[in-house]
């Protein structure tokens, strides 16, 4: 009877701490004490402050001797931990990793109080307006929609395409030859007639400005397949008017077609990111409007020794990868720095590609992926690039991609192009942990450890600044949206020390370390 009381009284537990991540939050008013605030504004420390919160948002900070504390406030004694900006995850996916809203707090139990998903549907728009709302525990949230196309095989939608719309066309064709062998009455063939005809205009009007397109009816609904320059327009114009954040433009995009979505989104005056498609030149892509880069690595195939952007290429070159010109490092940062772009360093991508390559198994047993669902690591072990495309890529992506990616992120921090951070989580082994990872790869790519918080904080919020999306984070400063991490340890004097947190707010409301780890391994538990 003992056993079973507590069993009971155990899942009572766990069901209450889950319950916490999706009940509506309420913002605290709330004194921090007794702690060092890096303001993350410039490389300094102000040292023994208390600093109110009201509302959701930074209300005074001042010297804990000088400041007083009104009556009524609930007081966190920071212990002498170091407050600091929230961390901001410019690079993921969140749909697409885990559709239950509840996994925001992954992003959340790792100081992550802001994230950017690349590939955005109305599932991430009802969450990012739910979050802004307080009826769901996570990180803000900016959404865009990615715009792929029929250029290249980007995401497996072709083929079917391809094949929905021959037979369209085709069957009524072979529906009026048989008609007429046979001697079907008239009708059957104005039937015949009428299906041809439906089949012609799918041709001709593929997706009709209203109507959604056929990726929306499949099981990627974050995505659209672009197959003419005035289809794209069209997207774009419907992206923004969605209330998308920003719009990506991907792989697989005709020059055509990519110059006609960006000048679009450019002229109602919507914030373009996206990869480089390798039949684009690199110059074009930025007079043309881009505004950011997506991947570091997406520079890196206009360095590749001996490599045709028009597809003629050595097998062996495409199968073990090529050999990479750092001479050239010089003339794209003048590109950049001219056209003002700015660049998610997404480092710890390229490295744990080629750590999954060399270890799969050895990788994914990591006790961070302890929290990540059973689906997706068997997925990455059995059918990821890792194991397929990549599998014979280790030694080059190790020993010339990734040096290369260091230098050149390096050389571009210091021509003052604008640097952020992403985990891109959803790619193989890329998970929301991996945010400090990028941090450490920064500062081995020869970056200080101010200059690397800056580019998960302040830099971020400049560049949500261009994208039109106010000035709410990244510096602990008056006014800012209370979006906080209380570390343990200065952070200044290494950055790794963002792994070791008291506790995050979000929004104004605070979660212990110890919370929100409870809160994770409840979600955890219902795969």
């Amino acid at each position: 009877m003992l056993l079973k009381s507590q069993t009971f009284i155990a899942s009572l537990l766990l069901f209450v701490t889950f319950a916490l991540s999706v009940q509506t939050v309420q913002a605290q008013t709330v004194a921090f004490v007794n702690v060092h605030v890096i303001p993350m504004d410039s490389e300094r420390i102000l040292e023994d402050r208390t600093v109110i919160i009201q509302d959701g948002k930074i209300s005074d900070i001042g010297p804990s001797d000088q400041l007083i504390v009104p009556d009524g406030v609930d007081i966190i004694d920071g212990e002498g931990g170091y407050l600091m900006p929230g961390l901001a995850d410019m690079h993921t996916h969140l749909g697409v990793f885990d559709n239950d809203p509840r996994h925001l707090l992954l992003y959340l139990a790792e100081g992550t109080t802001t994230v950017r998903t690349l590939t955005g549907s109305q599932l991430e728009l009802n969450w990012r307006d739910q979050v802004q709302q307080g009826e769901l525990l996570g990180p803000s949230i900016l959404v865009g929609r990615t715009m792929f196309g029929m250029y290249q095989d980007s995401i497996g939608l072709n083929g079917f395409i391809s094949m929905f719309r021959l037979g369209v066309f085709a069957f009524p064709l072979v529906f009026i030859g048989l008609a007429m062998l046979l001697g079907f009455l008239p009708r059957d063939l104005l039937i015949g007639l009428g299906a041809l005809g439906i089949g012609v205009l799918s041709w001709i009007l593929p997706y009709p400005a209203a109507s959604p397109t056929l990726s929306t009816l499949l099981e990627r609904p974050d995505v659209f397949v672009s197959e003419s320059p005035s289809q794209a327009v069209e997207e774009v114009q419907r992206m923004h008017q969605a209330g998308f954040d920003f719009f990506k433009a991907y792989d697989g995009l005709t020059e055509l077609e990519f110059v006609a979505a960006v000048r679009k989104a450019n002229a109602l005056g919507f914030y373009t990111l996206g990869h480089l498609p390798n039949q684009i030149p690199m110059e074009k892509a930025f007079s043309t409007g881009l505004q950011e880069i997506a991947h570091m690595d997406e520079l890196l195939s206009f360095h590749w020794i001996d490599y045709d952007p028009n597809g003629e290429n050595d097998p062996e070159l495409l199968r073990k990868g090529f050999s990479v010109n750092f001479e050239t490092i010089p003339d794209t940062v003048a590109v950049l720095q001219a056209y003002d772009v700015s660049v998610v360093a997404n480092l710890s991508t390229d490295e744990v590609l080629y750590r999954l390559v060399f270890d799969t198994p050895g990788v994914l047993a990591g006790p961070e992926y302890a929290v990540i669902r059973p689906q997706a690591l068997e997925a990455w072990a059995t059918t990821g690039r890792n194991v397929t495309s990549f599998a014979e890529q280790g030694p080059n992506r190790r020993d010339e991609v990734q040096p290369f990616l260091e230098e050149l992120t390096l050389a571009l921090h210091e021509a003052g192009v604008v640097i952020t951070i992403g985990t891109d989580s959803n790619v193989e082994g890329c998970i929301p942990s991996n945010i400090h990872r990028e941090f450490e790869l920064l500062v081995k790519a020869g970056l200080s450890d101010y200059e690397a918080l800056v580019a998960g904080t302040k830099a971020a919020n400049e560049v949500a600044g261009r994208m039109g999306k106010g000035n709410h984070f990244g510096t602990v400063e008056v006014g800012k949206r209370a979006d906080l991490i209380l570390l343990n340890h200065n952070p200044l004097e290494n950055v790794s020390h963002t792994r070791d947190r008291k506790g995050v707010m979000v929004q104004g409301v605070w979660h212990t370390q110890e919370e929100l780890d409870a809160m994770v391994q409840a979600f955890v538990s219902t795969y």
